[in-house]
C-alpha cells in the first residue's frame, strides 16, 4: 500500500513521537534502525528530496508553517538550524514531499550528525535549550548518523 504525501505528513511525525516517548531510540539497536529508516525508506524508497533547510525555508518553503497563520519556521526552525550549522558545522536538511492539496513541504528536518561525541552532546544541550523556548515541543529522534527534528504544538501534549 502506498501512502499519499498528506498521509506521510501525519504518519512520519507520529511514528517519531511514538518511538521517542515509548522509550525507543535509547539503545544502540534502535539508533541503527532509525538510521536505516532514514536511508532506506525516507530517502530511497520514498525518494525524498533533501534541500538545505535554511535556504528552503527562507525562500518560502514550509515545515511547521504549513499550518496557516503561524511563523514557527521563521521564529524557531531557521534560527535553530543556523545555530547548529555555525556551532557544530552540520547541515540541516529539509526532507521534501509534494502533495496535491498542500503543495511542497517538509515534514522533518534532518541533521547528519558529527562523529565527535562532544559535538553530539553540545547539539543535545542546544536542542534542550531551544525546546524550553519553543511553546510546544521539539520532537527528536536520534540515530548514529541522523537526527530528525519535528515541531509539535502544545495542544498535542495536553
Amino acid at each position: 500500500m502506498e501512502l499519499r504525501p498528506a498521509m506521510r505528513f501525519l504518519l512520519i511525525p507520529s511514528i517519531c513521537f511514538i518511538l521517542t516517548f515509548s522509550g525507543c531510540g535509547s539503545g544502540l539497536g534502535e539508533q541503527s534502525e532509525f538510521d536505516s529508516l532514514v536511508d532506506e525508506v525516507w530517502l530511497d524508497i520514498n525518494a525524498g528530496e533533501l534541500k538545505n533547510a535554511v535556504e528552503y525555508l527562507q525562500a518560502g518553503g514550509k515545515h511547521y508553517d504549513i499550518v496557516p497563520g503561524t511563523t514557527v519556521d521563521q521564529d524557531f526552525v531557521i534560527p535553530l538550524c543556523l545555530k547548529l550549522e555555525s556551532e557544530y558545522k552540520v547541515e540541516c536538511q529539509a526532507l521534501l514531499y509534494d502533495d496535491d492539496s498542500l503543495g511542497e513541504f517538509t515534514d522533518v528536518i534532518l541533521v547528519k550528525l558529527p562523529v565527535n561525541p562532544a559535538d553530539r552532546n553540545g547539539i543535545a544541550s542546544l536542542l534542550a535549550e531551544a525546546d524550553e523556548l519553543f511553546p510546544g515541543r521539539i520532537e527528536q529522534e536520534w540515530g548514529h548518523k541522523w537526527l530528525a527534528l519535528n515541531y509539535a504544538d502544545a495542544e498535542s501534549f495536553d
